[in-house]
């Protein structure tokens, strides 16, 4: 993109600066036009010249600029100016990576072989004239430092060029790490470092793939150092050619780049043989498609031997499975055994109570449940939160906890509390470092990505979890304390000791890294409040990811956390945590927690994980909020004693709507729809034209009384208003007299009394012409006061009046009284009896109200107006017929004059007044005029999100919930009157949220569409009946009950033990309702009430071994030993291989 220069861009050394066509991190390059019109390009470097970017790129110009090749970009030019550096060369067309892209925008994988390896062969031959004449690296060789010239390329941009025998300088600084060679990290360049970059650039040019794909410079320093390159997306003729290039130690690569292209231009020729150099290769390419997922340090200074010796065995290699480089030799077949089947166990619905229960969600999934919990409970209809329970999300990456909805928390409910627990750069554990060096490999710390997430690695959870352990176990311990103190303040409701529910993935880096030894931190918490171990239960999640490249990763570390796990179980102890102040746990001959294993799959996408947390919440939801959860801790206390090896447990789930979820979403759509609607005012579908005909044909007289009765309503709000407000004409003239005086500063009489009296003097003496002096007086009095609305004001009469003083400030009450008006006409919006339709015809009634009493005012005005007009004229009359009486009965005449002026100001004062309320009335209509827009937009918005629900319900008729559900005019009622008192409370009325409020009319929607969807569960709740005996799907039970089983049997159920299938059932009260017993073709299945609206299958396994679920997880494969062993964040423990 380039960028046209500044108008202030002056000359630089003769140059002219045109456009900018490229930036990067050292500085900017410009083409610039030069004396005789040549056109070349100018790099300005970044910071002065003796700071230490400029320094390099000056150092390194230096031991180029005796280098002379046709295949070297020249350089014209070097030079510091204002303390700058300025570098000009010669104007390229384009660069390689300018190329790339227009290939890859015509669809093509990357730049044609041919046309590449032109350009690459003349690249080569300059790097080899550097390299071999001048003993110089580039040591920067990427695609967009290699500049295309007509049919040729030219190496440029040499501000890392290093003399083979400079050992001072450190390389570390602008390195580009995608491309780099393994010895540029340890600043050993060799002469073979820029065949290395310029083997990247072919494979990545050819095909659009990078051999060593790591996003952070950490995973590519590791993949550069250990990682074998993944050459799949190159033809299999090239690959051992490039294989070869990107070998670690540079002595086994090609003598030169030449002999590289010479290579690579051989295998373009399927009959040409390649040069004996390259299929002498001694590196190995059988392994291609590799995956670093640790590190070795990057340093300035030399390791010891013993953390050399640590650093090698910590770097770990894990390959994609296609095509696979890990062999399929098996531990051996994992043995197939029965599983034994339970019946019901005894429990007590009716004397069951809430248990105070804590849920802690560990990383994405885990955060994910947590919130799904809350989710699912407020769908099931709950309008009451429940003090007694809490929920926490923990995890290392902020992008996951930001992207949960924050739902406002319910009465007597606390909000889920969201502990973010990021990783730091490496040089702020300083202070901390020895204490969390005491368990985990000191590389680990040099390894932490950039965005201060585990990305996938498990040791980088556990520094994660030591560094903010205190308040790990200070916002758990407070958890509990919380909950716990429920059980004490309503005993009658809530009792036991507090449930702890820990919930994580083992396939990612913050929950397998963290789960195990948080699940014994909570361990050594239950202890000090005196609970039993066995309180807590601990989900282990496996669901393994879609993606290939990340599946190995995923399944190193769920083995890595089993066989720590199976190690702790194995021993009955768990050996303390010096590093986060945790002691040994001994629970030899006690219960111990209960550790669930779950296996969602292979290969889940997207989708599938949301499927599996859905499923998962219903059973949470019920576990942990339910009193139902009565039922499955007697499950889980009976715990059995391992053995000859560690066991486990574990389980699945079928939930089954009580209709279906797809029925469910019709319907509440259905029922917002009608909702809709109703708040437009109008009817639909058949049964309101119906319902119209029937009004036309027969209830014509209903009707009228209908229409009658609702315009004495709305006679009875606007004269309710009217009072409210004053807005009558006589409490309205009033205040405008208030205002006349307020603005005068004294009573209207005195006033004009004393400014007449003031501005005229001795009017008590005889006046020669007193028609004269009266129209004086008249025209001092309407400059004085203002001149009426009929009358004509001229430019010499036009200035500050009484009138211009308080029009104004007429017009600031009357806004600010519009103002309220219409805030209390769209208020009826939210108001049952009235709506859209019917606030509209209150709207038009408002504005004749306010009509009328502006004609009302006028009339008067003008009524007011004749009459001081007869006035004025009769005094003039009688002042003429004066002139000629006698000087001693003037005085008298004075007197009576004198009066008559002051009526006269009176009677205008009194116009001005009537006046004021007109223009009161005008500003208030015309406010009424624009809310016209307000309810035409409330409109448009309605009618938008009708459209949307028509869409969602669709036209199939016998689908319609008014066809199977007789209750549906209560639904709409009950949708209406909760949704109405939600906006009304949450956004001040509906106007204001699909008007004035960002994307209100989705948020309308979605609100709308959830109180629709619980009324219908609660509904279905209430409704619901003994699945034994009646199906509640609409399926034979029979069938019903045979699916479910199949779909919820654990997968890890083929390795044995002892199941207890359970079917949990809606019942509206536990009080009255026990455990019954469904016979089922496996055997008798527990049939348990529960306050949850749904069908919940489960079936619990326990005593399934733990080292066979392992195997299984990881398919068998014990390649993943090796790797899985240095992914444990623990090096204090020796753990042994599963």
């Amino acid at each position: 993109m380039t960028t046209e220069v500044p108008a202030h861009i002056r000359e630089v050394a003769g140059y002219r600066v045109r456009q900018r066509i490229g930036a990067g991190g050292y500085g900017e390059v410009w083409t610039a036009e030069a004396p005789g019109g040549l056109q070349k390009a100018v790099k300005f470097v970044y910071g002065f010249h003796d700071e230490a970017r400029a320094a390099r790129e000056l150092k390194a110009l230096h031991r180029i600029r005796s280098v002379r090749h046709p295949f070297l970009l020249s350089l014209e030019r070097v030079e510091v100016i204002d303390g700058q550096l300025v570098i000009v060369t010669e104007l390229a067309d384009k660069s390689m990576k300018d190329r790339f892209e227009e290939c890859r925008t015509a669809g093509l994988p990357g730049i044609p072989r041919d046309e590449l390896l032109r350009y690459l062969c003349d690249s080569a031959e300059g790097l080899d004239y550097m390299s071999e004449q001048h003993s110089l690296q580039h040591l920067d060789v990427k695609p967009e430092n290699l500049l295309i010239v007509g049919d040729h390329s030219k190496v440029a941009d040499f501000g890392l060029v290093k003399h083979l025998q400079d050992v001072t300088a450190s390389m570390m600084a602008g390195l580009t790490p995608v491309y780099a060679a393994p010895e540029v990290f340890h600043d050993q360049p060799s002469k073979q470092s820029d065949q290395y970059s310029l083997a990247i650039v072919f494979q990545e040019m050819l095909t659009g793939a990078l051999p060593f794909p790591g996003k952070t410079p950490a995973q590519l320093t590791a993949q550069h150092l250990s990682s074998k390159p993944r050459l799949n997306s190159l033809p299999e003729a090239d690959r051992a050619i490039i294989d070869r290039a990107l070998a670690k130690d540079p002595a086994q690569r090609f003598g030169n780049c030449r002999e590289m292209l010479q290579a690579l231009v051989a295998a373009s020729d399927p009959s040409a043989a390649l040069p004996s150099s390259a299929v002498s290769a001694p590196h190995d390419s059988g392994n291609t498609d590799t995956k670093t997922i640790c590190a070795s340090d990057t340093r300035t200074t030399e390791p010891t031997e013993e953390e050399t010796t640590s650093e090698k065995s910590a770097t770990i290699e894990i390959s994609a499975p296609d095509p696979s480089p890990l062999s399929h030799r098996m531990w051996g077949d994992i043995p197939e055994r029965e599983v034994k089947y339970q019946g019901p166990r005894d429990w007590n619905a009716a004397a069951s109570k809430h248990r105070p229960t804590l849920v802690i969600g560990v990383g994405g999934i885990g955060v994910r449940l947590s919130y799904a919990i809350e989710q699912k409970y407020r769908d099931s209809g709950k309008e009451q939160g429940q003090a007694w329970y809490r929920a926490v999300a923990v995890d290392t990456d902020s992008r996951t906890l930001n992207s949960m909805e924050i739902l406002p928390p319910l009465p007597e409910a606390t909000d889920i509390t969201r502990l973010l627990i990021p990783l730091r750069r490496p040089q702020s554990y300083r202070t901390e470092s020895a204490r969390i060096m005491q368990s985990v490999s000191r590389r680990w710390l040099y390894n932490i990505p950039n965005s201060l997430a585990t990305e996938g690695l498990r040791p980088l959870g556990r520094i994660a979890y030591l560094d903010h352990i205190d308040t790990i176990l200070q916002t758990i311990g407070d958890a509990i304390d919380d909950v716990g103190d429920q059980a004490v303040r309503t005993p009658n409701a809530v009792g036991g000791d507090p449930r702890i529910i820990l919930m994580a993935s083992i396939n990612g880096g913050a929950g397998s890294g963290i789960v195990v030894d948080m699940a014994f931190a909570i361990c050594s918490l239950l202890q000090k409040r005196g609970q039993q171990l066995s309180d807590l239960e601990v989900m282990l999640i496996h669901g393994g990811p879609r993606k290939t490249d990340e599946q190995d990763l995923a399944r190193s570390n769920c083995l890595a956390c089993l066989t720590e796990l199976n190690q702790i179980l194995q021993a009955q102890k768990y050996p303390g945590d010096p590093s986060a102040r945790i002691p040994e746990i001994d629970f030899r001959g006690s219960q111990r927690p209960a550790f669930q294993l779950l296996h969602w799959g292979e290969e889940l996408q997207d989708g599938d994980y949301d499927r599996q947390i859905d499923e998962l919440s219903d059973y949470l939801l019920m576990r942990a909020r339910s009193r139902s959860g009565g039922y499955l801790d007697v499950l889980n206390a009976e715990n059995v004693q391992d053995e000859a090896a560690p066991t486990i447990r574990t389980l699945s789930t079928f939930t089954v709507p009580l209709s279906s979820r797809s029925a469910t979403e019709r319907y509440s759509c259905e029922v917002a729809s009608a909702v809709v609607q109703r708040w437009l005012g109008t009817e639909e579908g058949q049964a309101g034209e119906r319902r119209r005909m029937a009004l036309l044909n027969q209830q014509d007289e209903e009707c009228e009384e209908r229409q009658t009765r609702f315009e004495r309503i709305l006679q009875e709000h606007i004269e309710e208003l009217v009072a409210k407000e004053n807005l009558t004409l006589d409490p309205m003239l009033q205040s405008m007299f208030v205002m006349v005086h307020n603005e005068l500063g004294a009573d209207p009489d005195e006033y004009f009394r004393a400014i007449v009296a003031k501005e005229f003097k001795n009017l008590d003496q005889p006046c020669d012409d007193p028609v004269q002096r009266s129209l004086k007086v008249f025209e001092f009095l309407d400059q004085l006061i203002g001149h009426g609305a009929a009358e004509i004001e001229t430019t010499e009469k036009r200035g500050v009046s009484l009138r211009s003083e308080i029009g104004p400030k007429l017009c600031g009450l009357g806004e600010e009284a519009a103002g309220r008006i219409i805030e209390w006409l769209l208020s009826h919006l939210d108001q049952e009896e009235f709506r859209l339709q019917r606030t509209r015809e209150l709207q038009h009634e408002l504005d004749g109200y306010f009509r009328q009493l502006e004609e009302k005012a006028r009339a008067m005005a003008e009524r007011l107006h004749g009459e001081t007009h007869r006035h004025r004229q009769k005094l003039l009359d009688a002042n003429f017929e004066a002139k000629d009486i006698r000087a001693r009965d003037r005085a008298k005449h004075n007197a009576a004059d004198f009066n008559a002026w002051i009526k006269y100001a009176h009677l205008r004062i009194h116009s001005i007044a009537l006046l004021g309320v007109c223009q009161f009335a005008q500003v208030v209509r015309a406010k009424i005029l624009d809310s016209n827009l307000a309810l035409k937009n409330v409109e448009a918005e309605l009618r938008r999100m009708a459209n949307f629900f028509d869409l969602e319900v669709g036209n199939v008729a016998d689908t319609s919930i008014r066809a199977v559900e007789p209750r549906f005019h209560e639904f709409l009622l009950v949708a209406d009157r909760e949704t109405r008192a939600k906006i009304c409370e949450e956004h001040l009325g509906l106007e204001n949220l699909l008007v004035c409020t960002r994307d209100g009319t989705m948020k309308a929607a979605k609100m709308l569409e959830n109180i629709c969807r619980t009324v219908i569960i609660r509904a279905q709740t209430d409704l619901s009946q003994t699945p034994s005996t009646v199906s509640l799907t609409g399926a034979p039970p029979r069938e019903e009950i045979a699916k479910a089983l199949t779909d919820c049997r654990p997968r890890l159920a083929s390795l044995g033990g002892a199941c207890s299938v359970s079917v949990f059932f809606p019942c509206s009260d536990l009080s009255e309702s026990e455990v019954g017993s469904l016979p089922t073709p496996e055997g008798a299945a527990g049939l348990v009430p529960c306050d949850v609206p749904e069908i919940v299958y489960c079936q619990h396994v326990v005593g399934t071994p733990l080292r066979d679920a392992a195997r299984m997880l990881v398919d068998n494969r014990p390649e993943y030993r090796d790797i899985a062993s240095r992914l444990h964040g623990r090096i204090d423990v020796n753990w042994r291989e599963l």
